[in-house]
């Protein structure tokens, strides 16, 4: 089962974390994803050996016909098992290759005592921070700030330390200097 290509992973899925730690969050859900489909997948390859297995125990006609036919469904789409084993093997393999070239900066900026929860939660205030940031670039770059994304960037508490004196920055480069607006940071 196929979800996702290496590159919507990488630069389309991922785009939106600002931390080595959030990435890394959404990665283990994609992880978790990735390893429940291979269950599922090879479960039912295990289905497959019972309904094979029904044909060669079934005592009547009518027994060992209806097992006939469910092994004929699904050797009829052991094809695409196969396939999805192989897809979302490469899947999972991929994701575990993005989280281990996270593992550096993770350690490095691990806070001591905090397990990954911890971790995860604690990065939520500054991904929303980035995010609003993001958003307020964007709609001043295209026209306008957008009276939501004010009012969800006043609800976040550091707006006054943190978002406020980032937009009057963005909004004095659209004034003075627009063209410079998509280098802005």
């Amino acid at each position: 089962m196929w979800k996702n290509s290496n590159f919507q992973t990488q630069h389309f899925i991922l785009s939106d974390a600002h931390s080595a730690w959030e990435k890394y969050r959404i990665l283990m859900e994609q992880l978790l994803d990735r390893e429940t489909a291979l269950k599922t997948v090879k479960a039912t390859a295990l289905r497959q050996k019972a309904k094979l297995a029904a044909v060669q125990e079934a005592s009547t006609n009518v027994d060992r016909f209806n097992a006939q036919a469910d092994l004929a469904e699904f050797d009829a789409a052991i094809q695409i098992v196969e396939r999805d084993i192989g897809l979302a093997t490469q899947e999972r393999d991929f994701i575990k290759s993005l989280i281990d070239s996270l593992k550096p900066e993770l350690e490095k900026t691990r806070i001591e005592g905090y397990d990954d929860n911890a971790m995860f939660q604690h990065v939520q205030a500054h991904e929303w921070i980035e995010r609003i940031k993001d958003k307020i670039i964007n709609e001043i770059s295209c026209g306008g700030l957008n009276p939501e994304t004010l009012r969800i960037a006043k609800s976040h508490p550091d707006f006054k330390t943190e978002l406020l004196p980032y937009l009057k920055s963005v909004i004095a480069i659209a004034q003075k200097e627009p063209d410079k607006l998509l280098e802005y940071k």
